[in-house]
């Protein structure tokens, strides 16, 4: 993971911690307007944002091994 990616991760963690009850969208839009060099838009943030919450859809949750 290059340093780029490691610093967008720990932005992203950060801010979903420290803002709970924000939908995604608002907190995606708030990051964004705090980082955009670092983002190519707040969808992308948001997107970040629902993965991080595990609200991306089952596609990308993790499977149970059994």
């Amino acid at each position: 993971m290059s340093s780029s990616n490691l610093e967008v991760t720990k932005i992203v963690n950060e801010a979903c911690k420290a803002h709970q009850s924000l939908s995604s969208a608002a907190l995606a839009k708030m990051v964004y307007a705090k980082n955009k060099d670092l983002f190519k838009n707040s969808e992308s943030v948001r997107c970040l944002i629902r993965y991080r919450r595990g609200a991306a859809g089952p596609a990308n949750r993790l499977k149970k091994q059994t």
